[in-house]
C-alpha cells in the first residue's frame, strides 16, 4: 500500500470553480502538475468524450490521466455508489455509505476536505479515499446549511472501506 509521504508538504497547485464548464475549461489550461485533481461523473464523462458506466470505466480514464501527466492522483466521484481513485501504479475504489439523503449540497467538498486532511497526516491513499467517501456520506444526511461533522464521519468509516481494483496487464 503506497504511502504519499512528504509529496503534500509545500506549494500544491488546485483548481476549484462552481461551474463544471469553467472548471473543465481551466484544467484543460492548468493541465500539467497537479498533485490531485477530483471530478464528480458528470465532469469526468464530460471530459472523456464519452460514458464512464462502469467502476471500470472510471478507473480506465482516471489510470489514463495518471499516465498523461495531468495529476499524481485522479479520483473520479460515482455519485452514490462511491469513489474511483488511480495513482502510478495502483487503483482503488471506496464506495459511499448507504444512508438517506438529506441534501447533495457541501458533499463534494466535503470529500475534497477529507482526502486533503488525510493525505497532510501521511495516510496511504486507500485510508484518504475512504475518509473523502466516509465524510461525502455524512454531509449528504445534513441540510444544505450544514455540513458533515467528525463524530458522524467516524462512524462512517467502517462503510466506505477501500478494495483495489486490479490493473489489466
Amino acid at each position: 500500500m503506497a504511502t504519499w509521504r512528504g509529496g503534500w508538504r509545500g506549494r500544491v497547485r488546485s483548481l476549484s470553480s462552481t461551474h463544471p464548464a469553467r472548471r473543465l475549461s481551466r484544467w484543460r489550461r492548468a493541465r500539467a502538475g497537479l498533485a490531485l485533481l477530483r471530478m464528480d461523473r458528470a465532469e469526468a464523462e464530460a471530459l472523456a468524450g464519452r460514458s464512464l458506466p462502469t467502476l471500470r470505466d472510471s478507473a480506465d480514464f482516471a489510470t489514463g490521466l495518471v499516465a498523461q501527466g495531468a495529476a499524481r492522483v485522479v479520483i473520479a466521484a460515482r455519485g452514490a455508489e462511491g469513489s474511483v481513485l488511480a495513482a502510478a501504479g495502483e487503483r482503488w475504489f471506496a464506495p459511499a455509505a448507504q444512508v438517506p439523503v438529506v441534501s447533495r449540497t457541501g458533499a463534494g467538498d466535503s470529500f475534497v476536505a477529507a482526502v486533503v486532511l488525510a493525505l497532510s497526516r501521511g495516510q496511504p491513499l486507500p485510508d484518504a479515499l475512504q475518509l473523502g467517501c466516509a465524510a461525502a456520506s455524512a454531509a449528504v444526511t445534513t441540510p444544505a446549511t450544514q455540513l458533515c461533522n467528525a463524530a458522524a464521519v467516524a462512524a462512517l468509516v467502517p462503510d466506505c472501506a477501500p478494495r483495489r481494483i486490479e490493473i489489466d496487464s
